[in-house]
């Protein structure tokens, strides 16, 4: 992510690209977990899982399309943008699972 932030050249944003890709993999597992901790159903983490699945399919068309547009910084922009959506929305869930309110979900079966 830093070398993608001080992006002059193909070979430094491709640098950045790989580390922030060694970076994901490595807390992916993290990050279906407190999906996984929202709700006992597995609706969260399913969520969680079909996003990332479909971010496979249309990211790099989309990404490719930003980049033939507005060049390689605009997707470190871009890439800036949604790591700061994303790390709000983990501590968000991380403090309702701190707090005691893991089951953001109703119950199905305390109907």
């Amino acid at each position: 992510m830093i070398l993608a932030l001080q992006v002059v050249t193909l070979p430094a944003y491709i640098g950045g690209v790989l580390l922030e890709g060694v970076a994901f993999v490595f807390t992916l597992t993290f990050q279906f977990a407190a999906a996984a901790s929202l709700d006992s159903y597995g609706r969260w983490a399913a969520a969680a899982g079909g996003a990332f699945s479909l971010s496979l399919g249309v990211g790099p068309y989309l990404g490719g399309v930003l980049i033939e547009a507005a060049g390689f910084g605009a997707l470190t922009v871009l890439t800036l943008g949604s790591t700061v959506v994303v790390i709000t929305l983990f501590w968000w869930a991380a403090d309702r699972t701190q707090n005691g309110s893991t089951r953001a979900v109703a119950d199905p079966d305390s109907a």
